[in-house]
């Protein structure tokens, strides 16, 4: 375990003091002119310490940019249930929200392992989209097949292998994360024990509006 968690109650105190962890929008006196954002759980992510430890700190998530090939492209993954049952040693479990009126104006859809690609002869070949390095036939079905322009800033959902089973998977894109388009607040604790006791609701993806092309 690293050290920091011997400090982690003082650290999530403090979190807790803040305006998103309770859903209010930060504003002037009075207090009754104080809007209140619709700030639910959006989903679950399991981290090494150093990347839990800025989120503690700042309740917020930002992803690096890194060439490291990832299963529907770069950005935050996280799943819609804490399905983690024993504690990794070094890894933190944390607590996604958002804004959901943001959430709902955002464009999703889901990713498929392959599809059917129309060439411009009319011929088809079967073409793979996840692990994919290059990331321009990802970006194509999003924009022709589910026709969202803005392939790049869509929430893209897709399938996981853990903890034995296959569970969903929400990928929020990295400028979307870094920009903080979803109004994100977030928090990590030292054991799956203590995010179970703060939240282990799943959260119900399928009754999102989430385009669903190519399957």
């Amino acid at each position: 375990m690293l050290q920091s968690k011997s400090f982690f109650p003082i650290l999530l105190a403090l979190s807790f003091l803040f305006d998103g962890a309770f859903g209010l929008e930060s504003c002037l006196l009075p207090f009754w002119s104080c809007g209140i954002k619709r700030t639910q759980v959006i989903g679950y992510a399991k981290l090494p310490g150093e990347k839990a430890m800025p989120i503690i700190l700042n309740n917020k998530l930002r992803v690096e940019k890194s060439t490291v090939t990832k299963q529907v492209g770069p950005g935050f993954y996280m799943l819609n249930q804490p399905v983690w049952e024993e504690d990794d040693d070094g890894s933190w479990y944390c607590l996604i929200k958002a804004n959901m009126d943001k959430v709902k104006k955002a464009d999703k859809v889901w990713i498929p392992t392959h599809y059917k690609k129309t060439n411009a002869d009319g011929s088809t070949v079967d073409q793979a989209l996840w692990d994919q390095e290059d990331l321009d036939n990802l970006y194509d079905f999003i924009s022709y097949e589910a026709f969202i322009p803005e392939a790049n800033k869509a929430l893209l959902f897709s399938w996981v292998h853990e903890e034995g089973y296959w569970h969903e998977q929400m990928t929020i894109p990295t400028d979307v994360v870094n920009n903080d388009s979803l109004g994100i607040w977030a928090t990590c604790f030292p054991s799956i024990h203590d995010l179970k006791k703060t939240s282990n609701k799943a959260v119900n993806w399928q009754k999102w509006d989430i385009t669903t092309a190519g399957v």
